[in-house]
């Protein structure tokens, strides 16, 4: 995973890609997206996904509490909360 915005993922299936993926992005971000290589795709329900700061702390209330599968599986977008 990129370290950009430190996203903490608890996941059964562990993610191989996550977009944006530079290495800094505009404060105007909403979404994240999350790439899985299973066949089986993760689901939204299993994701425990935290925003963390330089200092790795949570930053509370940043992601919205709705993740966005793609219609495979194999994305999950997570959307920040503007």
């Amino acid at each position: 995973m990129s370290p950009w915005l430190g996203v903490a993922a608890a996941l059964a299936a562990h993610p191989v890609g996550i977009s944006p993926s530079a290495a800094v992005v505009p404060e105007n971000l909403l979404r994240i997206e999350l790439e899985f290589d299973g066949v089986d795709g993760v689901a939204p329900d299993a994701v425990d996904a935290r925003l963390l700061d330089d200092d790795g702390a949570v930053i509370d209330g940043a992601l919205l509490d709705l993740a966005l599968p793609s219609a495979d599986g194999r994305r999950l977008t997570l959307l920040m909360h503007p």
